[in-house]
């Protein structure tokens, strides 16, 4: 990760526009010059209006970078900043153990982490967000993460067995109902699954081995919703 991204300091800089008349005003020639002259020698810029002029930055620069922030709370507020402008963001976790506990992370935090890693692989991420205990962490290899993602889709064969063993080997939890991140459920043809990444649990309706559909559904009343 520390070959592909770049880094630097960025300083204080009033932005009273809205975002998008912001961000013109920040990707007019003239400022270009100005921000890319000056990366690494500015400092104290409020956790918004950085987060909207590294977004035009990395935007100008055509390529990612890695925000290191001091605080959790920092990097979600950064998040929620960048959201806000339409940038393609992605925040990586920093669990309260050190790198030298063995104990197994939470289950909320590796699918936090899922996503994030998910995300750099597939999408054209503008910046990656975490704070400093995070780059302790030890990842796989690419090649490795992508061998653990199972892509499902309706019309195609998917042998249950087959799948119950992926999630479990993968550390998803096998309930009755479902109604967390992690957790899957088997009734007869039915499967239901709480993926990562998702706003809710999704049901697979199998009939055989064949996917006939795939839809969301409520956790607290396991209705489907569509």
């Amino acid at each position: 990760m520390d070959d592909e991204f770049g880094e630097g300091r960025l300083g204080a800089v009033s932005i009273a526009q809205p975002v998008a008349d912001a961000l013109r005003v920040l990707r007019s020639n003239r400022q270009q010059q100005s921000l890319k002259g000056h990366l690494g020698t500015m400092e104290r810029l409020p956790i918004p209006a950085a987060a909207w002029v590294c977004e035009a930055l990395a935007d100008d620069l055509d390529r990612p970078l890695l925000i290191v922030v001091p605080h959790e709370a920092d990097g979600l507020a950064w998040v929620e900043s960048a959201e806000l402008t339409g940038a393609s963001v992605a925040y990586f976790s920093s669990p309260s153990l050190s790198p030298y506990q063995e104990t197994d992370l939470s289950l909320q935090v590796r699918a936090v982490d899922s996503v994030a890693l998910h995300q750099l692989l597939t999408k054209d991420l503008q910046t990656v967000v975490c704070t400093p205990r995070a780059l302790f962490r030890r990842l796989p290899e690419p090649d490795t993460f992508r061998s653990a993602v199972l892509e499902i889709e309706t019309g195609r064969d998917v042998a249950m067995e087959d799948l119950v063993n992926h999630l479990v080997r993968f550390g998803y939890h096998r309930t009755d109902l479902v109604s967390e991140v992690g957790e899957f459920a088997v009734r007869g043809g039915i499967f239901d699954l709480f993926t990562p990444g998702l706003g809710g649990p999704v049901r697979l309706d199998l009939f055989g081995d064949t996917l006939e559909s795939i839809r969301e559904f409520d956790p607290l009343d396991q209705r489907s919703l569509g």
